[in-house]
C-alpha cells in the first residue's frame, strides 16, 4: 500500500492531472492497488503521469533507506532486496540513466560512496521469503526439540545445506548477508532486517 499512498499523494495535489479511467480502475483493484500503480508505470512506455511519478518517488526512496542501511550493516557478503516491489519493478530498479534512480540513490552517499560500491546489491525474486524464513524457523525449533543440537540449527554444512534449500541462495561466502524488506509511506517508512551467516545461528 506504500506506493499506493504516494499515488494518492500526488492524485490529491495534481487533481487535473488525473486519469479518471486509469483512478477508477486502481480504486476498484482491491489489495492490488499498488501493483496496479505499478502496472500503469511501465518502464518502456509512457503510463500514466501520476503513476510513474509515484513509482519514481518510492523507488528513489527506496534506493536511499537501502544505502543507509548497508551503510549502518557493512553486509559485505550482499545486500538482498526482498519484498514484493522489487520483483515487480526490476527494470525500474536496475536502471542507471536517472539521477534519482535507485542504484543512483543508493551510492549517493558522499564520502562514502566508495564503500557502498563494495556491497553487491542483488534482488530477491522469490516473493514468498517471510514463509520460507518461518518454515526455517520452525524446521530450526523442531530439529532442537528433538535433540538435533546444533548440526541443523547451528553451523556448518547441514546447516548451509538446509538454509539453501530454503531461500535459494548459496551461502559459501562467511560474510554477513543483509536481506532488506522496506514499506513506504505517504509520510513513513519501516525497514526489516534479519541477518544470517553460515558461521552463526543468529
Amino acid at each position: 500500500w506504500g506506493l499506493y499512498n504516494v499515488y494518492c499523494f500526488f492524485r490529491e495535489k495534481y487533481p487535473e492531472k488525473v486519469n479518471v479511467a486509469v483512478d477508477a480502475e486502481i480504486e476498484s483493484s482491491g489489495d492490488m492497488k499498488g501493483g496496479m500503480v505499478a502496472k500503469h508505470a511501465p518502464f518502456h512506455h509512457p503510463g500514466d503521469e501520476l503513476c510513474k511519478r509515484a513509482l519514481e518517488i518510492v523507488v528513489s526512496t527506496y534506493g536511499a533507506e537501502a544505502g543507509s542501511a548497508a551503510l549502518k550493516w557493512n553486509p559485505r557478503g550482499g545486500l538482498y532486496i526482498a519484498g514484493g516491489i522489487a520483483p515487480k519493478n526490476l527494470e525500474h530498479i536496475k536502471d542507471e540513466s536517472r539521477d534519482d534512480g535507485f542504484m543512483k540513490c543508493f551510492l549517493d552517499k558522499g564520502i562514502m560512496s566508495d564503500t557502498l560500491k563494495q556491497i553487491p546489491v542483488k534482488v530477491v525474486m522469490a516473493e514468498d521469503i517471510g514463509k520460507r524464513g518461518a518454515k526455517l524457523l520452525a524446521v530450526r525449533m523442531l530439529m532442537k526439540q528433538r535433540g538435533a543440537g546444533p548440526q541443523l540449527v547451528g553451523s556448518g554444512k547441514k546447516y548451509s545445506r538446509l538454509f539453501s534449500s530454503l531461500l535459494e541462495f548459496d551461502f559459501k561466502n562467511p560474510s554477513y548477508v543483509a536481506f532488506l524488506g522496506v514499506t513506504v509511506g505517504a509520510s513513513c517508512m519501516f525497514v526489516g532486517l534479519r541477518y544470517f551467516s553460515p558461521r552463526s545461528s543468529k
